[in-house]
This record gives C-alpha cells, structure tokens and sequence, in this order.
C-alpha cells in the first residue's frame, strides 16, 4: 500500500497536534503530512516534512538532565508517577481539575507553542501518565478561550497488536471527509490496516515454513528498560507470537503491561538471546547501555541492541519491522529463516517499513569484565589513606577469571600450591553448599555464621520489608521502591548519613543496603579498627539491611571489581543508587563520580560539605555515643569519646597534622587535624545500640 496522496482527501482546515510519537507515524502513513502543525520534541520528522507549510511546532519540552542513566530516568519517572497518582486522589472531587492538577514536570506542552500551532485536533494518549500529556493536560493548556471551543481530543490507549490496528483507523476516521471513509476499500485507516496485517502474516508464514522443526522455538527476551529491568509488554507479547518465538518471560493473566523483573529471574529464565530495545532510546544509545551491562556476561545469550523507540515502544505500522527483528535475534543459527526474512521486505506494503530486517539492530559485544584494576588507565584505581578505596595487589583473582574463561573447575592458589574449585565447578554442582567457598556463585545463601565464614559478598542481615527502609521480599517487586546503598563503616560519618537519609525518605520511599568491606582474614574494617560483628550489630538494631563484603589480600582483586561482584549479590532488588558519606575531599569525590559513575547508577553525597558544626549538632540530637577506634595522630587516643567537648577540642586547640603532598613538584603544606578526622587522621565507632532505634534515627 501507498499513502494516500499527501493532505488529498483530508478535512478542510485541519490542523493536527501529534502529543505522542505513535501519532504522528499514523499520521504519516496515512498521508496526513501536510495537516501536521504540532509534534512532540520526540517524533521522528521525515525532512521534507520539515519544509512544507504550515509551520510545524514542537509542543511539549523534555523535563530529564541531560545525560541522564537509566537509573535516574527511572527513578525520574518513578517519582512523577507517584507524583500524579497522589495528585489525582487530592484532587478526584475538583470540579476544576484541569486547571487544580500539577503540570507534568518530565514532558510539559509548551503553551507559547501551542497557541501558535492553533490545532483543532490533537492525537495523545492515555496509557502512561507520565512518558506523554494526557487528555487533562490538553485541556489545561487549552482552556477555554475562543480559539479552543471547536478543539478535538482523540486519546489513543492501544494495548495488543488488534488494538494498535484498530487506532490506524481510528486515527483516519477524525481526519478524512466522510465520503472517502464509506467508499469502502478506500478507506485510508481500513487499508493500512489490512497492509498491517498482511504483512505480519507474510512475516509469520516465511518464518514457520522454513525454521527447523526438529528444534524448539527459540526462547528471547525483550528488554525495554535496563535499570531495572523491564521486560517487553503490551503488544510486545504479540509480536512474539508473530516472530515464531518463545518469550523468557511470558505474560501471566490478562496482564500484559511490561513488568519490572530482577536479573536473577532474567538468569534462571536462561534466555537464547536478549535484545535490548529501551524505550525512548535510539538504537547507538541501547548498544551503548548493553555493551555496560555487567549482568549480561551471567548469560549464555547473544545480546543484541536495536532501535527500541521506533520499532517496539511506540504503536505503529513499523512493529512489523520490530517483528522481523525478533526474528532476526532469535534464528542466528537458522541462515534459512533470516534468507527469508530478508525475502519478505519486496512484498511489504505497509508505508514507512524499512528496506531490510538489518536496519536500527546491532549485535552487541559486551565490555571485558575487569581483570586487574591496575590495568585500566582511564582511572586510578586506589587512593592512598582512603579505608575502602585500595586495590589488592597482584594473587589469584586473574588465575580464577582465566580459569572461567576456559570452562576449567580448578585452578592453583599461587600462595598455597592447593587446587581451588572455579565459579564453574560451582555452578556444575548447583547450590551452595554451605562451606563458604572463596568463589561460591551463590552468595553464600546456606552458610550458617556468614559472620565468621563468608569469602563472596552476601547479605548478613537482611531487614523485615515492614520496616523504614525495608526491601520487597519478593524477587519481582523490584518496582515497588528503589533501593539505595550506603557505603557504610560503621562510624559517625557513615552514620549521619543514615539520619540524612531518614529525612529524605520523609519525601520519598525507598530501600536501603548498607555495603560494608572488612578484611577476610581478621574480619575487621580496614584503618577503622572495627569488626564486623560490631556493624552486624549496628545494623541489627537499626533494622537495615548489611551486606557483607569479605576483602581477600592475597586475590589482586581491584576495588571496582569487588563492588561491581558485590551489587550483584543485589540482583533481585531494584538498585538505584550509590550513597556516600563523604564530607568535603573533592578528589575522593571525582575519584568515585570517575569509578563509579560508569556502572549505571546515581550516586548520592547526602552530607557532603555540610557545615560541621551542623554535623556536630545533629550527632548531639541523636544522643548516640561515638568513640575513636583507630587513629594516626598522638593527639586523639582510640577509646576517646568523640562529643562535643572534644569535637571543640580538635577544632581549638589540635596541632599541625602531617605534611600533604599538593603540588607536581612535590612541595607539601601543613594543616592542622581534620576536626571530623576526614584526611585519615582518625576513625570512630558509632555505639547506636545505647539508645533507642527511632532516637538514633531521627524518626518522629
């Protein structure tokens, strides 16, 4: 099918608004161009369009931070859809609610650029709230002035393939006279349709004809968000079924909206491939997030990339190529049904279909897993006099990844001369076995005293989910909350920052891990002279969650490597966020924003350069008792309680500190001793469990 001669046929005078990307596709393909005055600044403009007449207005604006991660687009949206669900229970009974209701602070319409694009039809949609303006935001920013009494609003809500069909001929039917509607098969919207459907079947019956019947259908997953994963809904499961495939997550009841699922269920899904097709995301943009997806390199699967927001998020004709597509991930192995697929494209007649089925995809090669922190130059991988922030030295940690890459189940301890079982012997045995082996997959989930036995990051105390900052029990509810985690040593710093946190969590909902590193051997924390057991202890009574994070010295494990294995231990929760309780030291700052800033998630300074008196205030508020576990200076003594009187001490009367190198030529200036002890001069414990849980928090 062609379509129809551009703007012929059309009502006169029409002037059209597109609020969504799928509508001004329809549009297209309907040889509606012309009668285009509104778009969104998402919609996919062909150029020649771009210089016809009328001018075309972008109408809405795009409310995100540029370079945004997936996880902070996520948690963007989150909190807009909370925004709006409380928004529309305070005002359910407004008689005025169009005017009362909070405008959109991710897509707002532009009203300037409306009242120059003068539409008197406008296409949006009513499926999420959030991802595009909704009827009662066309009918805010409508009003009710002259220019807008004749105004007509189509809200368009597909949610299976015969729904999205069926808006091809909604769409033409408020755009085309009547006379050409009832002249039967020259109906715009009735003909794009048929080409739709003629095409899937064109599709569906090439792939079946010449798949190898011996084999099972291949099993793929659709990812359409990353962080956290989300996999494909809607007319997703549809398309599926048209691509001769098996889906890794099927749909259950009558429920087909994409849910939020946890890469652990993605790795016992076992899928045959995944392709990756983000919503909003061009195809560079999905190619770039996977080729970081450290989860990926759990799955035998290939990974590929495509254009998401053309060919899966937004209903249109082009879900035809999105089928083929599908298709094209699935049956790599099958050189006869991708000949085929290929074939299809000269019958196609569905308008704006691409020429091949190898358009908007990528097969995607994922980044190397790290080997040796001290190989990677980009970042410096330790600072010196930083507790958490050091490499390992050269051991074992090599000898094991090379030994995985080689599907070996042994390899030899260069410190003992013992064989050691790899990951892969591990997993060949299918559980853990409650040893505390040093490369145990499992997380150590049978180990009976993790405190004194675990080798692998694990959970050593995982709060009730009923409490402030519990986590979902269950593996799927990742998106019930975000889940942050705070790097956490057991001092005052770390503990503030907690108190920080309680106050946030007042405006928002959200999980919390604690994330606390100790030496494998003596079971300590590093520099800070605290056990394990004492922040065991901490976490137990403040009822959060700790994740344990043994550190072998012999394994020349690098420190990204050990968190980027430890927030795996997290799979089943929806991670947001990295929190530090940082305080002022700009280069530990960029040191993190350059190591960790990469692995996908924001990253949180809840007390940094926060005045410390205003610290000293909040930590007397708290009435929890610290005292000094470690120091480097003859003027603090371990076992001095760290209060008031001697925070005015420290801030009065403490000597010059040690020298600091600050400049290339190695010149040095003198200070004095840090009065929260930030440069390493000292380290506190914070005794939480001699008051109350709400005291020590804050909670009112």
């Amino acid at each position: 099918m062609k379509p129809p001669q551009d703007g012929k046929d059309s009502i006169e005078g029409l002037r059209i608004a597109c609020l969504e990307p799928a509508a001004t596709q329809v549009c297209l393909a309907l040889g509606l161009a012309s009668s285009i005055v509104g778009v969104t600044h998402e919609c996919e403009l062909e150029d020649t369009i771009l210089h016809g007449d009328p001018t075309i207005h972008v109408l809405t604006q795009n409310g995100l931070k540029d370079g945004a991660t997936q996880a902070e687009i996520h948690q963007a949206v989150s909190n807009e859809g909370k925004r709006r669900k409380q928004a529309e229970a305070e005002f359910d009974d407004d008689d005025d609610k169009a005017n009362s209701f909070p405008v959109s602070s991710l897509y707002p319409i532009v009203k300037g650029a409306w009242e120059l694009a003068k539409p008197n039809l406008v296409f949006t949609q009513d499926l999420c709230a959030v991802c595009a303006p909704t009827p009662l935001d066309v009918e805010r920013v409508a009003g009710s002035s002259a220019d807008n009494s004749q105004l007509v609003t189509v809200s368009l809500q597909p949610k299976s393939l015969q729904e999205v069909a069926e808006t091809f001929v909604t769409v033409a039917e408020h755009c085309f006279d009547k006379s050409i509607l009832n002249c039967g098969t020259n109906h715009p919207g009735k003909r794009l349709q048929e080409s739709f459907w003629k095409d899937l079947e064109t599709l569906r019956n090439a792939i079946e004809a010449n798949r190898d019947k011996t084999l099972s259908k291949p099993k793929l997953l659709m990812l359409e968000w990353l962080s956290p994963p989300f996999s494909g809904g809607h007319w997703v499961h549809d398309m599926m079924d048209y691509a001769c495939v098996e889906s890794a997550m099927p749909a259950t009841g009558s429920n087909k909206k994409s849910p939020c699922i946890s890469w652990s269920n993605i790795t016992k899904s076992d899928p045959d491939g995944v392709l990756v097709g983000c919503c909003g995301f061009s195809l560079e943009r999905n190619a770039e997030d996977s080729r970081a997806t450290q989860q990926f390199h759990k799955l035998r699967a290939d990974i590929f990339a495509c254009d998401g927001n053309s060919y899966f998020a937004q209903p249109t004709p082009l879900l035809v190529h999105g089928v083929a597509i599908l298709a094209t991930c699935a049956y790599q192995k099958q050189p006869r049904v991708l000949q085929a697929i290929d074939q299809c494209y000269q019958f196609f007649t569905t308008p704006l279909i691409p020429s091949s089925s190898a358009m908007g995809l990528e097969g995607v090669t994922l980044n190397p897993l790290p080997t040796n922190g001290n190989n990677d130059k980009s970042v410096s991988n330790s600072i010196a006099g930083i507790v958490d922030v050091e490499d390992l030295g050269n051991g074992y940690y090599e000898l094991h990844q090379k030994a995985c890459q080689e599907q070996k189940t042994t390899y030899i301890d260069p410190a003992t001369g013992y064989q050691v079982f790899t990951e892969v012997a591990h997993r060949n045995r299918g559980k853990c076995c409650g040893s505390g082996c040093r490369h145990c997959p499992y997380n150590h989930v049978n180990v009976k005293d993790k405190l004194n036995r675990i080798s692998q990051p694990s959970l050593l105390y995982q709060a009730p989910s009923s409490e402030l900052f519990g986590c979902p029990d269950n593996d799927d509810d990742c998106n019930a909350q975000p889940v942050k985690v705070l790097f956490f040593s057991g001092g005052k710093d770390s503990f503030l920052t907690i108190r920080a946190l309680v106050r946030q969590h007042q405006q928002e909902s959200f999980g919390l891990v604690l994330l606390t590193t100790f030496d494998a051997d003596s079971r300590t924390i590093a520099h800070q002279e605290v056990s394990i057991e004492d922040v065991m202890r901490q976490a137990q009574h403040l009822k959060i969650s700790l994740l344990g994070v043994p550190l072998h010295r012999g394994s020349g494990q690098s420190y990204k490597d050990r968190i980027i294995q430890a927030l795996q231990a997290l799979d089943r929760w929806n991670v947001t966020s990295l929190v530090f309780g940082d305080l002022h030291l700009e280069h530990i700052k960029d040191w993190r924003e350059s190591a960790m800033g990469p692995l996908g998630y924001s990253l949180e300074y809840p007390v940094w350069k926060v005045p410390y008196d205003d610290l000293m205030n909040d930590l007397d508020e708290s009435r929890v008792p610290c005292v000094v576990s470690g120091s480097t200076c003859d003027f603090v003594a371990v076992g001095t309680p760290f209060d008031r009187t001697f925070y005015n001490k420290l801030v009065t009367e403490a000597p010059e500190g040690p020298a600091v190198e600050t400049t290339k030529d190695g010149a040095s200036i003198v200070r004095r001793i840090d009065a929260f002890g930030e440069n390493g001069e000292f380290h506190s414990l914070a005794q939480v469990w001699n008051v109350t849980r709400e005291q020590a928090q804050g909670i009112k």
